[in-house]
């Protein structure tokens, strides 16, 4: 009877390398889901805390501009680079940070609504408990996957 030797550690250090990449897919993965996540409450917000323009009906002018600007698409952006993460939420009407900040006007100075800023302090509290509710998410599934084998 002869006897076949073999070494099996590449192929085992292959399999701890294929678990960490799939623990490193679920990690990024979830913190694109909470990014996404957090973006969509942060425009929503700021979005309701948006004035909308009256005019006079004489005018034929309806406002909603400002408001309407931070549903698009092009209002949130992720950027990934060198494992940081960034939500960049924007509006690009023009007057925007007249709105925000306040501005001079033909009688006197307009004061600022600062909806953004009011959101970002609001949302800077709220986003520990994003982090924390879908951190417990991801340790459940993990224990569940780590059961199951």
């Amino acid at each position: 009877m002869s006897r076949i030797k073999c070494d099996i550690t590449g192929l085992q250090n292959l399999e701890k390398s294929l678990k960490n990449m799939q623990k490193t897919a679920a990690r990024e993965a979830l913190l694109k889901e909470t990014l996404e996540a957090y973006a969509r409450e942060f425009v929503k917000s700021v979005s309701q805390k948006t004035p909308v323009g009256q005019y006079p009906k004489v005018s034929h002018k309806v406002g909603g501009t400002l408001k309407h600007a931070w549903e698009g698409d092009a209002s949130v952006v992720f950027i990934t680079s060198g494992g940081r993460h960034e939500v960049v939420i924007r509006n690009g009407v023009p007057y925007a940070s007249f709105v925000e900040f306040g501005h001079r006007s033909g009688s006197g100075f307009t004061r600022g609504r600062f909806m953004m800023t009011s959101t970002e302090q609001e949302m800077d509290v709220r986003l520990a408990q994003f982090l924390d509710s879908k951190m417990q998410k991801y340790w459940e599934e993990s224990l569940y996957d780590t059961n199951s084998h």
